[in-house]
């Protein structure tokens, strides 16, 4: 929710320092990835509120054609449905 709120609520921005990555972005390029984030979160929230496991989350998630310019490794990737899954 916190990239959706900053997508929402900045404007007139160009480049952005991501927090967990000390090289600035494109705005465009953090609004993609605000998008490519919330679609893991959603499939999480989605598959959680259908009592489907971690992993079973995490195997059947595909990457949407929209976000190709980014990549799910699977830790990465479990990682955060895991976190999604126990409510954090």
């Amino acid at each position: 929710m916190t990239l959706k709120k900053a997508v929402a609520g900045i404007s007139n921005v160009d480049t952005v320092i991501p927090g967990h990555n000390p090289v600035p972005v494109a705005w465009d390029d953090f609004v993609a990835f605000s998008g490519f984030y919330n679609d893991i979160v959603t499939r999480s929230q989605e598959g959680k509120a259908a009592g489907r496991s971690v992993d079973a989350i995490v195997n059947s998630y595909r990457l949407p054609s929209e976000y190709s310019n980014f990549s799910a490794p699977e830790q990465s990737l479990r990682s955060t449905v895991q976190y999604i899954v126990d409510g954090r």
